[in-house]
Formats: structure tokens, C-alpha cells, sequence
């Protein structure tokens, strides 16, 4: 597998995973969210985050984070639009590191 880059930022993280989604490579979304810790495995992963992304026809993914990340509680809140099989859709939501 080819070396993930590690961004630095929460934000950085959060952006590189929905690019990651937004070109379908699965793999590298694994790779920087599951570094050292593997609670689920690779293959696992790789066919539930596929067969979700694939199966709606997600297309057009963009993401913004909307508030600045909160070093206090670890949450970056975001919003989150995409086209799928039932039209586009667009909501809130938070990560946390």
C-alpha cells in the first residue's frame, strides 16, 4: 500500500478523508483514520465503506468545516453535501479527534 502523508490539523484530516471519498479511494481513508489501531480490519472496512459510498451512487462530495476545531472537547464541527441515487443532500455534523 503506498504511504498516507499524515496531515497535521484535525481540519486537515477531516478534508483529506472526504477527498479520499470523494475520488473512491477507500483504501487511503483506512490507512489515515486506522494508524496503529485496527478495531476493525482492513478488508472489513474497505467492503462496508464501498458498498455504502457505491450503493447510494455518491457523487459530487464536499465538505466545509463550519466552526473552528475545539481543542477543549477534540470536535470539529462540519457540513456535508453530496448527490446520491435520492438527490442531493446537505447536513451537520462533528468528528472528534
Amino acid at each position: 500500500s503506498e504511504e498516507i502523508i499524515e496531515p497535521a490539523l484535525p481540519s486537515d484530516i477531516l478534508l483529506t478523508y472526504y477527498n479520499f471519498l470523494s475520488t473512491g479511494e477507500y483504501e487511503k481513508t483506512y490507512d489515515l483514520i486506522f494508524q496503529g489501531e485496527n478495531s476493525i480490519s482492513r478488508e472489513d472496512f474497505l467492503e462496508k465503506i464501498e458498498n455504502i459510498y457505491s450503493g447510494i451512487d455518491a457523487a459530487n462530495i464536499e465538505m466545509s468545516i463550519t466552526e473552528p476545531y475545539d481543542e477543549d472537547t477534540g470536535i470539529l464541527h462540519y457540513n456535508l453535501n453530496m448527490d446520491n441515487v435520492a438527490g442531493k443532500i446537505m447536513f451537520d455534523n462533528w468528528a472528534e479527534f
